[in-house]
């Protein structure tokens, strides 16, 4: 039972996996072509995926091998990412992401406003 929620789960994170929320803009004056470019780097992303050996119990196994996909896929992303930088081409945020990629940038907690000091008299001026 454990085995096939496993599965379910490794699916669903193979599949998310092909969409991408990114696109990418030129660095340079006149980059190589944009898809011939990415057609290399996907070519290339490859040789960064690791193997893996695993023995024990079924759910471990499977626990293994959907480790071992989630790395390779988080290898393969950095490897296409630098691969396009080299090639004069930056990362940016995707259409319907601007105002995610916005908001991530703002600072979430902001420190409350001094309040004045509770207790009554004067206080001795700060040494010089």
């Amino acid at each position: 039972m454990n085995f096939k929620y496993m599965l379910a789960a490794a699916m669903a994170a193979g599949l998310s996996s092909c969409t991408t929320n990114y696109a990418y803009e030129p660095i340079i004056p006149n980059p190589p072509n944009i898809e011939m470019t990415q057609a290399r780097c996907q070519m290339m992303a490859s040789s960064v995926d690791q193997g893996y050996f695993a023995y024990g119990s079924t759910s471990y196994v499977a626990g293994a091998a959907i480790g071992n996909a989630l790395g390779n896929a988080i290898r393969e992303d950095q490897f296409i990412q630098q691969c396009m930088t080299m090639s004069g081409w930056r990362r940016v945020p995707g259409p319907g992401q601007g105002k995610a990629a916005a908001r991530s940038t703002a600072p979430r907690w902001t420190p409350p406003k001094p309040r004045p000091a509770a207790l009554g008299g004067k206080f001795p001026s700060a040494p010089k």
